[in-house]
């Protein structure tokens, strides 16, 4: 069964048009390390950086509702700043109270945030251990990489690159050289908070069928594609099909009757419109497969790798959803296969 979905001829393929992908990855990565810097951030520097970014991802995730900007305005008030273990203690006592949903992981993102300025110091620090932790891949590639602090992650760090790479064969030149130094340390690591998106787009001008990929990519249900070998992945709040809401939603939308099946190319725009509004809706950081990045910078996010992913999985992912992104990109390939599931997949909503 899964064979079917991306096989030994397919990846040869892929591999056919290497150098056509333009690639650029995103690594998370924490660290237990509780140390600080020389220079401390002032607790008012730090409330108003926590709560910018606090208020900002409640708005980026479409919950903007007053209970939720009051929840951050509690917490930070309640604070202690003369008592760190105390504040470690309140956070944990916050998590505890709301053990899930949207309010935990709101409460997770001010809790990085003073892990990572108020014990840990600033980003420079964090670059320093980067540095040590990861000599010959930093000596390398630092030129072509960029960091960030990442309010997502207990304690940690966020690199990636400064522009794409060109072809699969050097993202995996980058891929491997990190992971000599990464299995050779153990200040840094990779764990069920931590994830890796790979962004892919292309060195010629596309034009992208958005509900192609989302009928063909396989991420949903028990017995999935994408989540092979690392089904750690799939209880992931970042790692969200889009098809079951879309399924749903057009349950009570208006959006197909117009259309037929002898028009195919108006029901595959009209579909894939309202996918984009869907994801914008909802928040494109809860799915796994991000296509918002289509308008205006011409590429998509995968955003399901993650936890400690080996080398080989990774690589294998890697081909995968450049599989994907050609799928979206070629009209010609797998069409046959394409149009059974679009109508099935239209037939099962709709009399037309």
């Amino acid at each position: 069964m899964l064979i079917l979905e991306f096989n030994n001829k397919d990846k040869d393929y892929i591999r056919s048009i290497s150098n056509d992908f333009t690639i650029a990855l995103e690594f998370e990565l924490e660290t237990d390390d509780m140390e600080s810097g020389d220079e401390s951030v002032s607790p008012a520097k730090f409330i108003e950086i926590a709560k910018g970014n606090a208020y900002q991802y409640i708005k980026d995730e479409g919950k903007s509702n007053k209970n939720m900007f009051y929840l951050v305005d509690e917490i930070i008030d309640t604070l202690d700043f003369e008592d760190v273990d105390e504040n470690i203690d309140l956070f944990e006592e916050y998590l505890d109270e709301y053990p899930k949903g949207f309010a935990n992981k709101l409460i997770q993102v001010l809790q990085a945030d003073y892990m990572t300025y108020m014990i840990s110091d600033n980003i420079d620090y964090l670059i320093d251990n980067f540095k040590k932790n990861l000599p010959n891949f930093y000596n390398k590639w630092n030129s072509e990489i960029k960091f960030e602090l990442d309010n997502t992650l207990k304690r940690g760090i966020e690199f990636s690159m400064n522009t794409y790479l060109f072809g699969i064969e050097d993202t995996i030149e980058l891929i491997e050289d990190f992971y000599k130094d990464y299995n050779n340390q153990k200040y840094w690591f990779m764990n069920e908070r931590t994830g890796i998106h790979i962004n892919i787009g292309f060195t010629k001008k596309v034009d992208w069928n958005i509900i192609k990929g989302i009928l063909m990519i396989s991420d949903y249900g028990e017995a999935n594609f994408t989540f092979k070998d690392m089904k750690w992945r799939q209880k992931s709040f970042y790692t969200n099909s889009i098809l079951p809401v879309l399924k749903k939603e057009l349950d009570s939308s208006k959006i197909m009757k117009p259309i037929s099946f002898s028009d195919i190319k108006s029901m595959e725009d009209e579909l894939s419109k309202y996918v984009l509004k869907l994801m914008t809706e909802f928040g494109y950081k809860n799915f796994g497969f991000n296509i918002t990045r289509i308008s205006g910078y011409n590429y998509v996010e995968f955003r399901y790798p993650g936890g400690d992913i080996p080398k080989d999985v990774l690589i294998d992912k890697l081909y995968y959803f450049c599989y994907v992104a050609t799928l979206m990109t070629d009209k010609n390939f797998k069409r046959k296969e394409y149009l059974k599931k679009l109508y099935k997949f239209i037939s099962d909503k709709f009399t037309l």
